[in-house]
């Protein structure tokens, strides 16, 4: 995928130098999520299926995923809170769907926060529905809803 221009910020794909920024931006959405060496760890080895969105030279959104046996799995999806409703999640989400669709696969999948409506929202405007809940997934003891975005019949 080439990077894909958006208002005044655009999509590229990921590399192990990004991870001290997408480690921050994740931080500060989600205390206690993926350190800078895991997120450094991911982008090493995974095979171009992770994207920043960056305003200038600096990552302001990433979506972290790979692709397993039937499903693309989103690991991570994070904007920052002084970019959100300009695009950046809905550009991310879409070079993993072209990825996803590249490689054959049959949907998406994540783990959403059981009470982020924001996040709810978003998922369901892009075609995602809930197929299931893990309890106490989050390390304060919130749920998760398992997400899935079936790809049959999508361009």
């Amino acid at each position: 995928m080439t990077d894909a221009g958006l208002g005044t910020g655009h999509v590229r794909r990921a590399t192990p130098s990004d991870a001290p920024a997408i480690a921050a931006l994740w931080a500060r959405a989600l205390p206690g999520a993926w350190s800078e060496a895991q997120v450094r760890s991911e982008l090493e080895a995974g095979a171009g299926c992770s994207w920043v969105w960056e305003r200038g030279a600096s990552p302001r959104a990433f979506l972290i995923g790979r692709p397993a046996v039937e499903a693309f799995e989103v690991l991570g999806l994070v904007v920052d809170e002084a970019e959100r409703r300009q695009g950046a999640g809905t550009a991310l989400m879409g070079a993993a769907l072209a990825r996803a669709r590249a490689a054959g696969l049959a949907s998406l999948q994540l783990e959403v926060r059981a009470r982020d409506p924001r996040a709810m929202a978003f998922y369901a405007a892009a075609g995602f529905v809930a197929v299931g809940r893990r309890a106490r997934y989050y390390r304060d003891g919130e749920d998760a809803l398992l997400l899935t975005r079936d790809l049959a019949g999508y361009g």
